[in-house]
């Protein structure tokens, strides 16, 4: 494995693998058959075309909106994904199960089946801003000293199958009530943080909420009566729960990275 675990504790293929094809299907969310890898990421990002890596020569590009230099469309970026256990272990990009970011949902009004693995906080269309979150995490990765292949922490959200343009929408979807995307939000987050647990030799990982609505749920705040069944999951798994700016608010680039960052150092001070 490259020298890069020495700074974040490193994720074995099996447990990769295990988080890419847990089941995830709720057939009162979506008649489809699901797969976690559908439904979560890795905060690494492959060659991005003409966007550099940030450098002490351009580090200070970064705060600006535009991030010159580091604004590729996400249609540019090469998602990090492998089908195989030579390819996971020769990669200059690991992985790490000591941080996971957590979003709300999926992003916009439908889910799309063939979906391929580990790429929703990826996609191409005009609007997106995902690749804010990418500069935000590697000047995140930056300013903590870590190389340019750093060990990337995983990414899921808080709700599975359950895609609204915003969290509002979401909350008007639960209006208060039960919900099957609840029941299967509780159930998924529970095994990846199991596993990811497991994977990082029994230590938590670090929780970052991107964004109020996720911190809201996952710490217990959120108007909804089963909002403290996410908190009492976090509690019960010892995993510390930070908070981040979300991705979506494209003026805040080293906000979000500093608030990433100090989760990094700390990861790398307990890993």
């Amino acid at each position: 494995m490259p020298d890069t675990h020495r700074t974040l504790p490193g994720l074995s293929y099996d447990a990769y693998v295990e988080l890419r094809e847990h089941d995830i299907t709720n057939d009162k969310l979506d008649p489809n058959e699901w797969r976690l890898g559908q439904a979560s990421s890795w905060a690494h990002w492959g060659p991005c075309g003409a966007a550099p890596r940030i450098t002490a020569e351009n580090r200070h590009l970064s705060s600006a909106t535009s991030a010159a230099g580091l604004k590729a469309t996400i249609a540019d970026l090469t998602r990090i994904a492998h089908t195989d256990r030579a390819g996971f272990e020769a990669s200059p990009y690991p992985l790490t199960p000591s941080v996971a970011l957590l979003g709300l949902n999926f992003a916009g009004s439908s889910l799309d089946p063939t979906s391929a693995d580990f790429a929703p906080f990826h996609h191409p269309g005009p609007t997106s801003t995902d690749h804010f979150l990418r500069a935000s995490v590697e000047l995140a990765a930056f300013d903590a000293g870590l190389p340019a292949e750093y060990p990337a922490p995983y990414i899921t959200d808080v709700f599975k199958l359950a895609p609204t343009p915003y969290g509002p929408d979401l909350a008007r979807a639960f209006d208060g009530r039960s919900h099957p995307a609840i029941e299967n939000g509780l159930a998924v987050l529970s095994f990846e943080l199991e596993v990811l647990t497991r994977a990082n030799h029994g230590r938590p990982p670090l929780l970052i909420a991107l964004g109020d609505h996720a911190h809201n749920w996952l710490s217990g705040t959120a108007k909804h009566p089963d909002a403290v069944r996410f908190r009492d999951l976090v509690e019960q798994t010892g995993s510390p729960l930070h908070k981040a700016v979300h991705y979506a608010n494209v003026g805040r680039v080293s906000l979000r990275a500093s608030q990433i960052e100090a989760v990094l150092r700390k990861a790398i001070l307990t890993g």
